[in-house]
This record gives C-alpha cells, structure tokens and sequence, in this order.
C-alpha cells in the first residue's frame, strides 16, 4: 500500500511491518488464494517502483489501441 509522498520515514516502516504480518497470516493467506490472489509484500521502493513501471505499460498500451477517457 503506497503512502503518500513526504509520509515520514517512521511512518512508512510501520506500515510496511504491519502489511507483511497480515500477508504472513494464515487466514488471511488462505482467503487471498481462493479469491485467486497471491500474498505478496515488498519494499516500499520497490512497490514505487512496480507502479511505476505498470503505469507506463498501461499508459503506452491505451495510447496503441486509442483508448481515451469519457
């Protein structure tokens, strides 16, 4: 879960400590799976970065089938 910019480093550890311990709960796991997710956690810089990157994608992509918004 991305924080907003300027979120206090402190802040951003904490969540990121608290995302991981859900992700690693059984239950929580185990009803990830069967609504056809995976649990997955990482650094808050890597996450910056994936979203980054996937917006990119996305953005070229609508830009090659001329996708616009209504």
């Amino acid at each position: 879960m991305p924080a907003h910019a300027g979120t206090p480093d402190a802040i951003v550890k904490r969540l990121q400590e608290a995302a991981v311990r859900v992700m690693k709960d059984p239950e929580v796991a185990s009803k990830l799976r069967a609504a056809g997710a995976e649990p997955l956690t990482s650094p808050p810089q890597e996450l910056a970065r994936q979203i980054k990157e996937d917006l990119s994608k996305y953005i070229k992509l609508a830009k090659e089938i001329g996708l616009t918004a209504n």
